[in-house]
């Protein structure tokens, strides 16, 4: 099984970028996302951290990685709920509102099948937990800290709102709803991955009166992002980055480019910055054994030609599995699925 999904992804690797000169920035494992935090004259990088590999020890924080000096350290979280609360962070998206910034974390809380979309207030000396928006077959909850009243729930009462199933990654509209990628029908049918099948879609959650999904559904989606009020969605087992012109989520989404094995997106000088896994039975094997190389590849795409030029290749000598690209002036910085850095790269 693991061969037909590593011959039905493979796609031509592109010429190696070796040349470029990089540096490893030690955090947390499994730095799967980050953001760039540039608001109230912070300069870092936030990046969510949680140990994939069986058999390791558990690990899951927010590090904050200094855009000046690279230090990078665990950034304090503070105000979680104590009661059915399990930290796992995986897509995460920041924004700012009114001249405050939030960030917004994917959320598994596994041991109950719990898959949520947590949201801090974000200061310079750690995250303050404001909210969880969850869901079961029947309702949407949102529970939060509710200002010298402690915590409380509001429920959406309408039945059929399971929209929360397998969320992956998040980011914020511009009209202030979050949106996410829910990958998979349910948590854990990777055979929907396997086989391409599309059962996943994007979902939007801004109150009780306003939540939905995507009508159609796709194989796989990953990351998402918005650019000029258009969303855009990779789809990690259907190849493709998607367009939703206007963020209409009934309409059928249209191909912007192909992009084998997509993963998140960022957005850099009007180009969508999109991560790829080339080679998803190495992606598969580097998850078992760190010394199995994974390639890495991130591709600027045009969002309206859909024209597509290599960034940044490698081998996986560098870094394997790269998930997330943040460019900051020449600089790009790279996230990884497993492995316990972030790379700094200087583009010519």
């Amino acid at each position: 099984m693991f061969l037909i999904l590593g011959l039905a992804g493979c796609a031509t690797l592109p010429e190696f970028t070796a040349q470029y000169p990089t540096q490893r920035i030690t955090v947390g494992p499994g730095p799967e996302d980050m953001v760039a935090d540039t608001f109230a004259g912070r300069r870092r990088l936030l990046v969510s951290c949680d140990e994939r590999r069986d058999g390791r020890a558990p690990h899951a924080e927010i590090w904050s990685v200094s855009l000046e000096d690279g230090k990078a350290a665990i950034l304090p979280r503070r105000g979680e709920p104590g009661d059915h609360f399990s930290f796992h962070p995986h897509g995460a998206d920041i924004y700012s509102h009114k001249g405050n910034s939030f960030l917004v974390l994917v959320n598994h809380n596994r041991a109950e099948n719990r898959h949520s979309l947590l949201s801090y207030a974000v200061r310079s000396d750690g995250l303050y937990w404001l909210s969880e928006v969850y869901a079961d077959k029947m309702h949407i909850y949102r529970r939060y800290a509710a200002q010298d009243e402690g915590e409380r729930t509001d429920t959406c009462t309408t039945a059929g709102a399971n929209i929360f199933t397998s969320a992956n990654d998040v980011c914020a509209s511009p009209d202030g709803a979050l949106l996410w990628t829910n990958d998979l029908s349910r948590y854990g049918r990777m055979g929907e991955a396997l086989f391409g099948i599309k059962s996943g879609w994007t979902g939007r959650y801004k109150n009780c009166e306003d939540y939905r999904k995507t009508r159609y559904k796709v194989a796989y989606p990953n990351g998402l992002a918005f650019h000029n009020s258009d969303l855009f969605i990779s789809t990690t087992r259907q190849n493709k980055v998607l367009r939703y012109p206007g963020g209409n989520m009934d309409l059928k989404p249209e191909k912007v480019a192909v992009a084998v094995g997509g993963d998140n997106i960022t957005v850099s000088r009007n180009e969508l910055l999109v991560t790829a896994h080339l080679r998803p039975l190495l992606f598969l094997k580097h998850r078992k054994d760190p010394a199995v190389r994974s390639p890495s590849t991130v591709y600027a795409i045009h969002p309206q030609s859909g024209e597509r030029r290599v960034l940044y290749a490698d081998d996986g000598s560098r870094i394997s599995a790269a998930s997330t690209a943040i460019r900051i002036g020449n600089t790009l910085y790279l996230c990884q699925v497993f492995d316990d850095f972030i790379l700094r790269v200087e583009l010519p």
